[in-house]
């Protein structure tokens, strides 16, 4: 988070070279990374290629739930609700807690391994900010990213077969998830000032931080005259297929391995 020092960018963006590609850094638990997804997502459906790259930028908050950050949070979702675009909402009410994102930003890198990125990320965000679900719940996501798992191209057994999105640690489960967490860190750190969100626009030009990089996405939104509607989050689908051997499902089923046998009956 940490965007409040930041001035509103001035840039309209009207007169920027065409923009084929855009690159982001956000976290799950930012309310600024939401909104920068969501308006990325607006502009990838108008054919601006999307790069999302999770990262955990508050790896200080203690394991559970908490509710310490919870004053600087309402005054940062005052300040984003005085920015939304004609047709945007955001929630008006926090989730109630703060959950640590390491867990979501491995899920979502086995997501990206998978060629899911996008659906996963949607998934992430909207279960965290629009119901409050614990994003950071080892458990809740195994039940919660199956459906956008299983089937998927990913290279990991566990993940492609079971719909596993994290190891019962909590950490990534495919060799090259761990690679894509490490990369995507150490590139986010190495731009220095460490907030969220970091928009590459190109190559060439200083990455935009925090504030201006939300805006500049809405600025774009608004030369292109993009309408601000949201893609809805896919209906959970049941699968065809075998069910996992039980040594797995008895050890590392757990919620995930009854909202499979229930979506099996039916």
């Amino acid at each position: 988070m940490s965007t409040t020092t930041l001035p509103r960018s001035v840039s309209s963006g009207t007169d920027a070279p065409e923009v084929k590609r855009i690159t982001v850094f956000g976290d799950f638990n930012c309310p600024w990374s939401y909104l920068a997804f969501r308006r990325a997502e607006v502009l990838a459906g108008a054919g601006i290629e999307l790069d999302w790259r999770a990262v955990e930028h508050l790896p200080e908050l203690p394991h559970g739930r908490t509710t310490a950050p919870f004053a600087g949070l309402r005054d940062e979702l005052d300040q984003l609700a005085r920015l939304l675009l004609p047709g945007e909402e955001f929630p008006h009410e926090l989730p109630g807690f703060l959950p640590r994102t390491a867990a979501a930003v491995a899920a979502y890198a086995e997501g990206h391994a998978a060629r899911s990125a996008v659906s996963v990320a949607r998934v992430l965000f909207d279960s965290y900010w629009m119901r409050g679900v614990d994003i950071g719940d080892v458990y809740v996501l195994r039940t919660l990213l199956a459906d956008q798992l299983r089937d998927s191209a990913s290279p990991s057994r566990p993940v492609r077969e079971w719909g596993a999105p994290v190891a019962v640690t909590g950490g990534p489960i495919s060799a090259q998830a761990y690679r894509l967490i490490k990369d995507w860190s150490t590139e986010w750190r190495e731009i220095g000032r460490q907030m969220v969100p970091v928009l590459h626009v190109r190559g060439d030009a200083e990455p935009l931080r925090g504030i201006a990089a939300v805006d500049w996405l809405g600025d774009r939104i608004t030369a292109l005259g993009l309408a601000t509607d949201q893609p809805a989050t896919p209906a959970p689908h049941c699968w065809n297929g075998t069910l996992p051997d039980l040594q797995w499902a008895s050890a590392d089923g757990g919620r995930w391995h009854r909202r499979f046998q229930r979506c099996s009956a039916r």
